[in-house]
């Protein structure tokens, strides 16, 4: 047997969130009530013991610290990883069920305990004050899985509904339970759900309700009424913080793309553009989102940035915003040395199928680009100081991918000018952000406030060419998107 010092120093190490998960994968040997005693891991180590579960050639305890990833402990019982890997691939060798395991695996990844609620409460279509009662009463994620399940929402061999709550949180957690899933049906799982029917009214899951965020949800929601809960419900999760990553691309400086193209020689350095950047770093960090600004990149940096991102983890992450502020032609954007990089280039690394951690969320892009040649003709119009400035910036227009959770904001339609003021910026942008810092606080969501971006600066006009600007969102957004500012 494990020393009692052994055991002690272990304990010594395991906090209540360790204690909690061991006690969860525990439950095939220690019933839920023989667990209501355990308070620490010296209780659930004597627990075991008791059940003759805790001698060596059990390797339960091994099993479980490297379940719960404290490989650090493995240490103290002169364990490896790859010692204990190797051990739990011998067939029969694993204590803990493949089911226990599984959900372990699935909730450990689920942290938005509200939107689970919300589903669950939408999904009953019971109003009725009881039925809300029983939402919020329920303290852990498992528990509101349950309920679905008493309510015929979650059935007993199919998990469909549990993929679709899922799928909103986590895209690779979709994926574990199909594998789950092909496993059943292969006969390759050693249990079944009825196993997890006969014990589940008593199961509690690993992760309670404590720290801040799950407690400000707890406290948040009695409040709700119904109709919030299901506006709440109709919208993405937009509560981590940071929010996401907002992604500027500010190209100013264009002198290598005259001294190496030919057909640019002429082309304009975009004067004012910093006025954007600015008034843009200033909106979305307010707005909680991690901004990082790249100024002056050619073509492949420009490519080369947009990978890294496509590469990053963004499953904390509850949205990705990307701006870029360039000349470009049609359907493309410039880098500052004068070659194009096509627009759906771009867009199309954030798919899911590319960016498996973005799946779900919402994708965000803003294209203010100049269209080349066809605008080197200086224009100019009034400001507001009555200083003449040079406009530039016509804008290209992209083929939206035709993929889920997309919106792509044009500073305007297709083969039609837009304008910027060296002085004051582009219309576009700076419409976007005023209107961004008015709506958020009321609670209006991008696509209204891309409405009103749209009004304020179709009623701008170029006294001298006589033009228009009218903008063009594009979007395949399943939801409202909802930028809330607390």
């Amino acid at each position: 047997m494990i020393s009692r010092s052994t055991l002690h120093n272990i304990d010594e190490h395991l906090d209540k969130e360790n204690v909690e998960a061991l006690k969860f994968l525990c439950l095939d040997y220690i019933p839920q009530k023989a667990q209501e005693a355990i308070a620490d891991g010296q209780d659930l180590f004597n627990a075991l013991e008791k059940r003759g579960l805790s001698e060596e050639n059990n390797f339960i305890l091994p099993e479980l610290l490297y379940r719960i990833k404290r490989i650090d402990l493995l240490n103290k019982l002169k364990l490896k990883k790859d010692e204990v890997e190797k051990e739990l691939s011998i067939p029969g060798r694993a204590k803990i069920s493949v089911y226990s395991v599984f959900f372990y695996k699935i909730f450990k990844k689920i942290d938005n305990l509200l939107h689970l609620k919300t589903y669950a409460y939408i999904k009953m279509h019971e109003p009725c004050l009881m039925s809300c009662k029983i939402i919020k009463e329920l303290k852990t994620m498992l528990e509101v899985l349950i309920e679905m399940e008493k309510k015929g929402i979650l059935g007993e061999y199919d998990l469909k509904e549990l993929k679709e709550v899922c799928g909103n949180v986590n895209f690779t957690l979709v994926e574990k339970i199909e594998n789950y899933e092909k496993k059943m049906k292969e006969g390759k799982a050693s249990l079944v759900l009825s196993h997890f029917r006969s014990t589940k009214s008593t199961i509690k899951f690993v992760y309670t309700c404590e720290n801040s965020r799950s407690g400000d949800v707890l406290q948040a929601l009695p409040a709700y009424s119904t109709s919030e809960l299901e506006q709440i419900a109709k919208a993405y999760k937009m509560n981590s913080r940071p929010r996401g990553h907002f992604l500027l691309i500010n190209n100013n400086n264009f002198t290598e793309a005259r001294c190496k193209v030919q057909k640019l020689k002429d082309l304009k350095d975009r004067k004012g553009t910093s006025k954007d950047a600015d008034t843009l770093c200033s909106v979305f960090e307010w707005l909680h989102f991690e901004v990082d600004v790249h100024t002056d990149l050619t073509a492949e940096k420009i490519l080369l940035t947009v990978e890294d991102y496509k590469r990053k983890d963004h499953r904390e992450r509850d949205c990705f915003v990307f701006c870029i502020l360039t000349h470009g032609e049609k359907g493309t954007v410039y880098g500052t040395d004068g070659q194009s990089v096509s627009i759906s280039d771009i867009t199309s690394c954030f798919t899911g199928k590319n960016c498996p951690s973005l799946f779900g969320k919402p994708k965000v892009f803003f294209i203010q680009a100049c269209q080349g040649s066809s605008v080197q003709k200086p224009v100019y119009i009034e400001t507001d100081s009555t200083v003449l400035d040079p406009l530039l910036d016509p804008e290209v227009k992209n083929s939206l991918p035709n993929e889920a959770d997309f919106l792509i904001g044009m500073a305007t339609v297709e083969e039609s000018l837009s304008y910027r003021s060296v002085n004051t910026g582009t219309w576009y942008i700076q419409a976007l952000c005023k209107n961004l810092k008015e709506m958020c606080p009321r609670g209006e969501d991008v696509l209204s406030i891309l409405t009103s971006v749209n009004n304020e600066v179709s009623q701008k006009f170029d006294p001298y060419r006589k033009g228009k600007q009218m903008p063009e969102p594009r979007f395949t957004l399943r939801k409202k998107l909802i930028f809330t500012v607390d």
